[in-house]
């Protein structure tokens, strides 16, 4: 058996990863052991959710299917003539969220579809972002939109110029959206969650740029083209860790601590 995505982990630390025998499994945190299995339709072909009761959101192959953390199967819905593109984004509501090559859909917490938008990104579209008060926002390539929950288009905006991917869109605690372009030039822009207005953008040339990473007070982190970048919420510098080659995405941990991989080192840095 092989194991192609990231794996998700539960509140309790228990880890679930999709194999490649079309499996859901349930993993010790203690000692990697198995404490369930559950039959997928098809292998993962995108990281799955945790939602806020503890249930596995899966994306497999042009399905979607959820169990709870004991490894009951709640519901399966298989998304006709598309397939899955992305990874599934969970609203405070329990509605879910995936990009499939149809456009962006919208199911509701009993696994039934509730809508669709179509977008014109195709299966690059990035993952969708769901907001605390339930604006889901997607990119379709250089625009970004944001929809109701009940899928109402609220408005859409394309930042910069040019050709571009707005990959990787976070929130900070103000609610501003951080977008990351990752095509033509390395640059993350600064959003009003109101109209999609650009608030500032940070434009270093270079053509990679990651999931940025929000800290507590509003901090920004993010890599750019070959180096690992913190921003205050207003965009001005904070530090910059440069690397030879581009630095993975960062992670934040309980205490505040930055971590990322660059140049082939896992490094931890102080808030």
């Amino acid at each position: 058996m092989t194991v192609y995505q990231p794996p998700m982990v539960g509140a309790d630390g228990t880890l679930y990863v999709s194999t490649s025998d079309s499996h859901l499994r349930a993993l010790s945190p203690v000692d990697g052991s198995a404490l369930w299995s559950l039959p997928a339709t098809q292998s993962q072909n995108a990281a799955g959710a945790v939602d806020g009761s503890g249930d596995v959101i899966l994306p497999a192959g042009s399905s979607v299917l959820a169990a709870t953390p004991a490894g009951a199967a709640l519901w399966s819905l298989h998304m006709s003539n598309s397939s899955l593109s992305s990874s599934p984004a969970v609203a405070p509501d329990g509605s879910v969220y995936v990009v499939t090559t149809a456009g962006l859909d919208a199911i509701d917490p009993t696994g039934h579809l509730a809508w669709n938008a179509v977008l014109a990104g195709g299966n690059s579209i990035p993952s969708p972002t769901v907001a605390p008060d339930g604006t889901v926002y997607a990119g379709d390539g250089p625009a970004l939109h944001a929809f109701t929950p009940g899928g109402a288009p609220i408005w859409s905006v394309t930042p910069g110029s040019g050709p571009s991917i707005l990959a990787w869109v976070a929130i900070g605690p103000d609610g501003t959206l951080y977008a990351v372009n990752t095509y033509v030039s390395s640059a993350i822009y600064a959003l009003s969650p109101v109209d999609g207005s650009t608030k500032w953008v940070l434009d270093i040339g270079g053509n990679y740029g990651s999931a940025p990473a929000i800290g507590a007070d509003g901090t920004v982190y993010v890599s750019l083209n070959t180096a690992l970048y913190a921003l205050r919420p207003n965009g001005t510098e904070l530090w910059a860790h440069p690397a030879s080659t581009a630095c993975g995405a960062p992670a934040i941990g309980g205490d505040g601590a930055v971590y990322a991989v660059c140049d082939g080192h896992l490094i931890a840095f102080g808030p």
